[in-house]
């Protein structure tokens, strides 16, 4: 018994070591398409400054101009709802794809995904149904993709194509549209109801009228206060580095005799040494 146990594990390994090995070889990914968009015309004046915006396709407003940064609230804020390993995976999680997974099955129904961004980059570059099939292949062409650029290239193809409710589609146009400034000058607040809305694009309303929703809601406002606590530590921090550079040259500067000697400083009377 324990043979045979044996033999169909090692039939089932070699299986799925050619199975992993043909879809590696197979599913091809490139980056053909990579820079046309949905987007209509923008007219813009010798300075730069935008003039006039026409819409694309089915009206909708795209600019897809955005060029991310890791220091960007949006992208911090994307990363905490979306995918808060995005900078060091490769394009796949395997522990939650297994953990989906089993939610899925033993709930008989589709409760969690394992999307990455870059899985959703993929989607997003080239629509397809959503099937168990179209998954596995997203995930090797995710994998393809992480090994041919760069993180900051993926997450920017990710917010200039994302939907973001109403009729924009991709970040500059939802960062004008809903608070009439450029994404690189998006607050944290503001970025992070962008970030949640561009996961549930369908819910109706400005961002402010958001709510939360799953477990996922739960975890994205986990991750925003993160990087909430994150800024005002560092602002304290400051202010206090601030107080204390103020306090010494007040003290210092208050006690000097107009003689030019140090009084109550804890010197000796010729300012030699410490006391």
């Amino acid at each position: 018994m324990k043979r045979k146990v044996a033999f169909l594990a090692c039939i089932v390994a070699a299986l799925a070591a050619v199975f992993l090995v043909c879809s590696w070889m197979f599913i091809d990914w490139g980056d053909e398409g990579s820079d046309e968009y949905p987007g209509g015309t923008i007219l813009r004046d010798s300075s730069g400054r935008i003039l006039r915006v026409t819409l694309g396709p089915g009206d909708v407003d795209c600019r897809p101009f955005y060029a991310a940064s890791p220091d960007d609230w949006i992208v911090k804020a994307l990363v905490a709802a979306e995918d808060s390993s995005f900078w060091s995976h490769r394009g796949v999680r395997p522990m939650s794809v297994l953990r989906a997974a089993w939610q899925n099955v033993s709930c008989r129904r589709r409760i969690s995904g394992a999307s990455t961004i870059t899985m959703q980059a993929v989607r997003l570059l080239r629509p397809h149904p959503k099937n168990l099939w179209w998954k596995w292949k997203e995930a090797v062409k995710a994998a393809k993709m992480e090994r041919a650029k760069p993180k900051q290239w993926i997450i920017s193809q990710y917010l200039n194509r994302a939907p973001f409710g109403s009729n924009f589609v991709g970040i500059e146009a939802a960062s004008q549209g809903w608070f009439g400034k450029g994404a690189k000058d998006l607050g944290l607040g503001e970025a992070a109801m962008l970030a949640r809305r561009a996961s549930a694009p369908t819910n109706g309303g400005a961002p402010s009228a958001m709510h939360r929703r799953s477990s996922g809601a739960t975890m994205f406002s986990s991750g925003c206060r993160h990087l909430a606590t994150s800024r005002t530590s560092s602002s304290r921090a400051r202010a206090r580095s601030s107080r204390k550079s103020v306090a010494r040259r007040g003290r210092f500067s208050r006690r000097i005799s107009a003689t030019g000697t140090f009084q109550n400083m804890g010197f000796a009377a010729g300012g030699a040494e410490w006391m």
